[in-house]
């Protein structure tokens, strides 16, 4: 059982107050990834409502937004039950190393808890070891949904334009 179906659709999207995660532990709502010295859509967020996906990117220079939208597939419901069954949010610092400098680049999630939501911003490419998993999950989310391309995780829903 995938962690009472994805916390019941992440409690119908949050939306009933009072829903907790199941068991208490975390669930992924929002993934990206920032980089400050860029051109083009530098800014890409992939919000997760129960098995729906909403990737927003940004662009700096022109504030232009484009949304493409999308399923989870099981495997990803499975691969991200795992990766957030091992995490202990309380634990999690706000940001870890030094995201966005020099321009690496910066990486960014949330976890929605029984105590509220936990942010935690770190270095693209060096998530803390107990984010590895979920960082990859979450890379692969929002690849498949910038390219438009269906994976074993993503089912590209409606009209999609890779950027």
């Amino acid at each position: 059982m995938r962690i009472g179906l994805r916390a019941i659709a992440v409690c119908a999207v949050v939306a009933l107050a009072g829903c907790t995660p199941a068991a208490g532990g975390p669930i992924l709502t929002d993934y990206g990834h920032s980089f400050g010295f860029c051109v083009g859509f530098c800014d890409g967020r992939v919000h997760i409502a129960g098995s729906t996906l909403t990737l927003t990117l940004t662009d700096h220079r022109s504030g232009a937004v484009v949304t493409h939208t999308g399923s989870l597939a099981s495997d990803a419901l499975d691969r991200l039950t795992s990766a957030e069954a091992s995490i202990d949010a309380s634990s999690l610092l706000p940001v870890n190393g030094c995201p966005d400098c020099a321009d690496g680049g910066a990486s960014f999630l949330t976890l929605h808890t029984m105590s509220g939501d936990v942010a935690t911003r770190y270095e693209a490419g060096n998530p803390p070891t107990v984010l590895a998993a979920l960082d990859q999950v979450g890379s692969e989310l929002l690849g498949a949904l910038r390219s438009c391309q269906s994976t074993a995780l993503v089912t590209i829903v409606g009209p999609c334009i890779a950027a």
